[in-house]
């Protein structure tokens, strides 16, 4: 042992022969020092006799070829030098040998320019007759004696024949070749046409034509005006020459597939399945693929058995240069093996790369962990393969496993665990690379300087140490970026605890907050209507209207395009608010939403030509109606406006559209819904009419730009960005889970504030666009009633958002002809009678709902934009809420209660009461301390859910608008109150506290009575009793 470490110290000491390349001569023949390959040959049977002695002497043959360049000729048949190489006993070198082995190129079968190769040189040569010199000497050069600055010279020919500037190809051809080519003739010019679309589509870069498959190259190349067939032929045949000699002589994925179809080794169905997942981008399973297949490679490749090759090679002599030449086919198994088994290295370094890459770390949660310990176990298949032990880095990677199973494992601990992963990683560095080679760096460097080799140009002198270490840092780079995985997974550890360590900065007083970023799950926060979420398609994340509107969708329901945005954002509000990075990727989802949305509809979010609008709405798994903040035409501003007004049929639509979202954004902000009540109030004076529907759309417009002033007025700033206003909207929906009135509602109904709510974001759908169109809620039974048969029970208008009917701000209609007879409206028609078809369609889905899918009896928010069952969509579905307590309490028959009846409104549930009328919260708390136990009964023209806690305080409310389905119906028995809503007789001033029924004028302190049974309300006390 120590007389061959001393016959490697002297073999070190004495120096290498490098290829000292000098150009081609006129024969086509590369001028290469002929002793190159007899060193390297030399060496290698030195390394073969004892290759676990000869790691010193492996090492120097590595910095050697890497830093001073290798040449190998076709003729040199130097695979038989490889065979012999691995037919010795690397088993205990694997790694160092394959530092070697990567560096030859060798690993082809075909010699010289055979099949493929030589037909299409051929065809680029004889289409110009062979006049083009260039291109003529390529291809003699690849026929005579082919080697690997081929790949380069075709590559440089490539930057001449784009930009004419002959010095690319100078060190390639002989001075008297170089002479005779020039840019002005007829094969330069169709050659610099095609080169040129193909730089300017391939970014710039020669690089990117390996990736250029025939259908891509020819879409390019006919794009090309004034580019004759002959020279678009040309460059394809030479595009195709340099993919050929680059996968040649660089190992590389081209042609793959059917090279590993070709090889018999394994099943044709995990091939298919390699093609799929590529095409896919499944990247997970394409790298565990091609793992696999490299893993049977190396069994075969460090079988103990010798293997003899097999040879097809035939000598012969050039005719025209008289100079040798061979063509043939080596093929040796481990040989084989070796060559393939680089070429899917090739393919995995690059899906690592593009692994690594797709999760876009930008912060990282327990979610993100759990993605990262799915990768780590393919890169310690990638060390074993590359024979790097892995004991110590698999035990770090096995901390991450068990801390994961730790309910309360904190950042700290992950950040412990991954900076222990980070140093066993550079501890692989240090044993494989640096230690290996840190000998012999300075003494090769050294020997290269002394020799005047041309990668040593500026070193000043042997001594020069910034250049040796400079020499040193480029090579450790060069040769830790060929391992396999290595470089990837140093870089994505790296990633990982920079990341942990600006989470810990970011958040170090904030340990609530903290532990919030670690539970948080950025995979379950956007989920798609018309697609199966899996996992997230549940109502705890989803909200009930979410989750209802998946359900509905799933089944045919024709429901607006969407999103919804769940409830883990809620959940960790704080922490995706307080980080950057955690809100960027959020809004990156979203958006991502927006685009899919923007496909499906057809229409462009912002495009005032082609808009797409959204509603954006609350939803929590627990209903809660009307306590939470919508919005609704999200997208629109004056721009959009005035074109969507010039569209037939949206004149008066779009302007309402933008009053109505001007609105919401308004009360959002803090006004009150009676400020807009009076506005509109002034402009129906103004332009004498009754309802909203009859404006024409010049005066919808001077209504929506007054709206827009008196914001401005009061110092509300508007987003006219569409993006800017979707952030708004759906910020401020996940905030009003926490105003006061949401508060209030759940502690009355006894519900955790824990829930958290979802935002559901959808295409808009407009029931504004003129009489034909309409927005309605029905229920699928009779509200109150015994019979569990299906009969819609609802309200519905013409003209109107969906909005209009939940928030009981309109008189409404009755949806069905039994529903108006059996409630007595003071009304003529139903959705039944006016609009048939739509009357039929919902039906239809009620009885798909209850009979069909066995649902319990509904409650269905819908609009339609036309007459026709086409123009119907359903925009919520939940259940029917029915008050079991049946409060049995009416008033006792007599004459001066028939004579004190001064109409009807619709009923929602209570019984009967008689009480004091109080119009504000001064009021009630007067009249609670006068007469304590006398009920309250609140008179509002409509309510908002601010009203709730005013609700609380009081037995029974009474309001002008509203129907069955307004939220305030659907709450009052909730909150077990005695509720009349929908009393269009009365007209209430409220701010002046007083309201008119006819000529009967009620104030606070007078006695009203309400049944909210039948809907009668009556002046005076009257007795109730129990029926």
């Amino acid at each position: 042992r120590q007389l061959f470490d001393q016959l490697q110290e002297g073999l070190i000491g004495f120096g290498f022969q490098y290829p000292d390349v000098t150009g081609s001569n006129a024969e086509w023949q590369v001028q290469v020092n002929p002793d190159h390959i007899k060193n390297i040959r030399t060496w290698m049977e030195i390394i073969a006799l004892k290759p676990a002695w000869s790691r010193r002497l492996l090492s120097a043959l590595i910095i050697n070829l890497k830093l001073g360049g290798v040449l190998i000729r076709d003729t040199d048949l130097f695979q038989r030098d490889i065979t012999t190489f691995l037919n010795a006993d690397i088993s205990r070198t694997v790694n160092l040998s394959k530092q070697l082995l990567r560096l030859f190129p060798a690993f082809f079968n075909e010699i010289g320019a055979e099949g493929e190769l030589r037909d299409i040189s051929t065809r680029a040569d004889e289409l110009c007759m062979r006049r083009d010199i260039l291109v003529h000497f390529i291809r003699k050069q690849s026929h005579v004696e082919s080697n690997n600055l081929l790949v380069k010279f075709i590559e440089n020919s490539f930057y001449f024949w784009n930009t004419g500037n002959r010095q690319f190809i100078r060190q390639f051809v002989p001075p008297e070749v170089f002479a005779q080519i020039d840019t002005d003739n007829e094969y330069f010019v169709g050659l610099n046409k095609a080169f040129s679309a193909l730089f300017s589509r391939c970014g710039g870069e020669s690089h990117d034509f390996l990736a250029l498959d025939e259908v891509a190259l020819q879409q390019i190349l006919s794009g090309v005006s004034d580019l004759s067939d002959r020279d678009r032929e040309r460059a394809s045949c030479l595009i195709r020459m340099f993919q050929l000699l680059t996968k040649k002589y660089n190992p590389q994925p081209i042609d793959l597939i059917k090279d590993l179809q070709a090889t018999n080794l394994y099943e044709p169905e995990r091939i298919l399945l390699l093609q799929q997942c590529l095409s896919e981008c499944n990247h997970r399973k394409s790298l565990e693929l091609v793992i696999e297949f490299m893993e049977k490679l190396q069994q075969r490749i460090l079988d103990p058995q010798i293997t003899t090759p097999s040879e097809n090679i035939y000598f012969k002599r050039h005719i025209a240069a008289g100079i040798p030449s061979m063509y043939g086919v080596y093929r040796e198994e481990k040989f084989d093996a070796l060559g393939l088994s680089l070429r899917l290295e090739s393919l995995g370094t690059s899906l690592f790369e593009q692994l690594i890459e797709t999760m876009e770390l930008k912060f990282i949660t327990k979610s993100t962990i759990v993605k990262i310990l799915d990768y780590l176990p393919l890169f310690l298949k990638a060390f074993e393969l590359e024979g790097i032990a892995t004991r110590q880095l698999a035990s770090k990677i096995d901390f991450v496993k068990l801390g994961i199973g730790v309910k309360l494992f904190s950042i700290d601990q992950y950040q412990d665990i991954f900076i222990a992963i980070s140093k066993a990683i550079q501890g692989i560095i240090g044993d494989y690379y640096l230690d290996m080679h840190r000998s012999n760096l300075p003494v090769i460097i050294g020997q290269l300087i002394r020799h005047g080799h041309p990668a040593t140009a500026g070193a000043e002198g042997e001594d020069d140490r910034a250049f040796c270490l400079a020499s040193s840092e480029s090579f450790m780079r060069s040769l830790l970026a060929s391992a396999f995985g290595l470089q990837v997974l140093d870089n994505f550890i790296t990633r990982i605890v920079n990341i942990l360590q600006e989470e810990l900065d970011h958040f170090r007083d904030k340990k609530a907050i903290l532990n919030l970023v670690t539970t948080y799950n950025p995979d379950l926060t956007v989920s798609d209507i018309y697609e199966d979420g899996g996992s997230i398609d549940n109502p705890i994340l989803l909200g009930n209207k979410g989750y209802w509107l998946k359900r509905l969708a799933s089944f045919g329901f024709p429901i607006p395009r969407g999103f919804v945005v769940t409830t883990e954002v809620y959940r960790c509000f704080d922490a995706v608010i307080g980080y950057r990075n955690m809100l960027k990727d959020l809004t990156g989802r979203i958006l991502s939403g927006i685009a899919r949305l923007e496909k499906a509809t057809g229409k462009r979010f912002g495009d005032p030509v082609n808009p797409l609008l959204l509603s954006v709405r609350s939803g929590a798994a627990i209903s809660m109606p009307g306590m939470m903040d919508t919005f609704l035409n999200v997208g629109i501003n004056r721009a959009v406006c005035e074109k969507l007004s010039a569209r037939p049929g949206y004149a008066w639509a779009a302007w309402d559209s933008y009053r109505r979202f001007l609105q919401m954004w308004g009360m959002s902000s803090g006004l009150d819904r009676n400020f807009f009540d009076g506005l509109i109030e002034t402009y129906k004076e103004k332009f004498k009419v009754a309802k909203k529907l009859q404006f024409k759309p010049e005066q919808m417009k001077e209504i929506a730009l007054c709206y827009r002033e008196e914001l401005h007025a009061r110092g509300i700033k508007i987003f006219d960005n569409p993006i800017d206003q979707l952030r708004y909207a759906i910020l401020k929906a996940f905030q009003s889970w926490d105003s006061e009135c949401a508060k209030i509602f759940r502690r009355q109904m006894n519900l955790s504030n824990d829930w958290g709510t979802a935002v559901t974001v959808q295409e808009m759908v407009f029931g504004n666009l003129n009489e034909n169109s309409g927005s309605g809620v029905t229920f699928t039974r009779a509200p109150g009633g015994q019979s569990s048969e299906i009969e819609l029970f609802g309200d519905f208008f013409f003209g109107v958002q969906g909005d209009d009917i939940v928030s009981g701000l309109i008189e409404t209609f009755p949806v069905s002809e039994i529903q108006r007879r059996r409630e007595n409206r003071n009304c003529s028609l139903s959705l039944e009678s006016q609009f048939p078809q739509i009357y039929e369609k919902l039906v239809g889905y009620a009885h798909h709902l209850i009979r069909d899918k066995g649902f319990n009896h509904q409650e269905i928010e819908f609009t339609f934009e036309n007459q026709q069952p086409e123009g119907l969509y359903i925009l919520q579905t939940r259940d029917q809420y029915q008050n079991r307590e049946i409060n049995n309490v009416a008033f006792v028959d007599t004459p001066a209660l028939r004579a004190s009846l001064l109409g009807n409104g619709v009923g929602v549930g209570g019984g009967a009461i008689s009480g004091r009328a109080v119009f504000s919260e001064r009021e009630i708390r007067k009249f609670r301390k006068i007469s304590p136990d006398v009920p309250l009964i609140l008179i509002r023209p409509d309510t908002v859910p601010e009203d709730v806690g005013l609700l609380l305080q009081v037995e029974a409310l009474l309001t002008a608008r509203g129907g069955r389905t307004s939220h305030a119906a659907v709450t009052i028995p909730q909150l077990g109150k005695v509720g009349v809503v929908g009393f269009n007789k009365i007209k209430v001033y409220e701010t002046e506290s007083f309201c008119l029924v006819g000529s009967h004028k009620i104030q606070p302190g007078d006695y009203l009575s309400l049944d909210g049974g039948s809907g009668a309300v009556y002046h005076g006390q009257h007795q109730p009793e129990a029926c």
